[in-house]
């Protein structure tokens, strides 16, 4: 046994022993530590290819410290349990030299993208050496604002292979470009979506009024699902189902506290759009359950970790009118060192949690990866594909505008706000 490999059991058992794992509300389910720093440290993005392995950023360079002591890029590393005992023995390298990286994704083609805060770079393993030789950028964004949140962040791809990805506040003027030159520019607005081609090119608005939304994601049923932090001192943080050309109320212009009464991220302000329910704190992804591999009575449900609260809540969703509402519990909880980042599901049904341990949004060298296995006689369900983007059901006939503007559903009244604007 070398002393690498000998180092990082130890730390395993250390960390099991001391730091005790996370409690877990689901008793189908149990939860063991898959790899820890050094091995991995301050991981954010996560995302696992067919095979099983998985992908996690492990970031270096969100504001580190003076005296830090590197590397200086950030770097995303490949975790394989080579002999299916729940370690990861095999860790490597698939790409480098990357700046402020935070989300990963898998394209249509297989490629993996990666979403760092001035851009989308798609990467390719084209000699199948475990290392990617090229990578092409096919979103960048600029703006003067040096606050990183105000960045690219979330990122997925719907089920016609179409790139959905958000853009956060930015108290300066700002623009994001595509591939193809197209431009989405903005001064003093919230945040966004922006959807474009998997190339990058087509760039377009999707949504407005969000603040800070660092994960999104459709359901079998083409709804896109997203998180949304809230201003620093203004809550709720939300579950939003993100529909096209949907305002959700947040404007930068009018202060990050999110006081202004020119500001309602409750659906409380004409106009905007409710959320399908507030969240915990600091929420900072979410997995649907019904695309991966998860018992039958989990169908309908969507987990979210909450960074802030240390914990993992379950969403299950109802239908609510033409959109949904949820009814939330604690699927999982953590101590004070328990800072669930990413979440991320095999095919196998295991799902993997990254964990930055610290409350510090500095780069400080510590970082795990948990595991969460089914037990054995558990069983999952075959997952469902993503459907087609949701196109919004607009009203035709001007009685049916009518009827819908005098709706009691802000989602109808959107979609015939929507109706009125065409051309025609």
């Amino acid at each position: 046994m070398n002393g690498k490999l000998s180092l990082s059991i130890i730390t395993l058992l250390v960390a099991t022993k001391i730091l005790g794992a996370p409690l877990l509300m689901d008793s189908r389910y149990e939860i063991r530590l898959f790899a820890a720093a050094p091995d991995i440290v301050t991981p954010i993005g996560a995302e696992v290819d067919p095979s099983g392995r998985l992908f996690v950023i492990e970031s270096h360079t969100l504001m580190p410290p003076e005296d830090y002591p590197g590397p200086k890029h950030d770097r995303i590393k490949v975790f394989e349990d080579a002999d299916q005992d729940g370690k990861a023995e095999k860790i490597t390298i698939f790409a480098d030299r990357l700046e402020s990286a935070l989300r990963l994704t898998f394209g249509p083609d297989g490629s993996l993208y990666v979403g760092c805060s001035k851009g989308i770079w798609r990467l390719e393993d084209r000699d199948g050496d475990g290392r990617a030789e090229t990578r092409k950028r096919v979103v960048t964004y600029e703006t003067d604002d040096p606050f990183p949140w105000g960045y690219l962040d979330g990122m997925t791809f719907s089920g016609e292979g179409d790139l959905y990805f958000n853009s956060g506040f930015a108290s300066f003027p700002h623009r994001t470009i595509g591939s193809d030159g197209s431009v989405i520019s903005g001064y003093g607005d919230g945040g966004a979506v922006l959807r474009c081609r998997a190339d990058g090119s087509g760039l377009k608005l999707f949504a407005t009024g969000l603040w800070a939304s660092p994960a999104l994601s459709f359901d079998p049923h083409g709804r896109l699902l997203m998180v949304d932090n809230d201003p620093f001192s203004q809550g709720p943080n939300r579950l939003i189902h993100c529909v096209d050309q949907g305002d959700y109320g947040f404007r930068i212009i009018y202060g990050f506290g999110g006081h202004s009464p020119l500001l309602g991220i409750s659906g409380e302000m004409a106009g905007s759009l409710p959320a399908i329910n507030i969240t915990g704190e600091s929420p900072s992804d979410l997995l649907i359950c019904a695309t991966s591999r998860f018992p039958q009575d989990m169908a309908k449900a969507v987990l979210v970790s909450l960074w802030g609260d240390n914990a993992i809540e379950r969403h299950e969703l109802k239908p609510s009118g033409p959109t949904l509402q949820s009814i939330r519990s604690t699927w999982l909880q953590g101590g004070a060192d328990f800072k669930p980042v990413d979440l991320v599901a095999a095919p196998s049904g295991v799902i993997y949690v990254t964990d930055w341990v610290k409350n510090d949004f500095r780069n400080h060298g510590y970082g795990r990866i948990w595991r969460i296995v089914p037990k054995s006689g558990v069983k999952l369900e075959t997952p469902r594909k993503v459907a087609p983007a949701r196109k919004l059901n607009l009203p035709n006939a001007p009685a049916a505008i009518r009827a819908a503007l005098r709706s009691k559903e802000p989602l109808d009244r959107h979609a015939a706000t929507v109706a009125l604007a065409r051309p025609e």
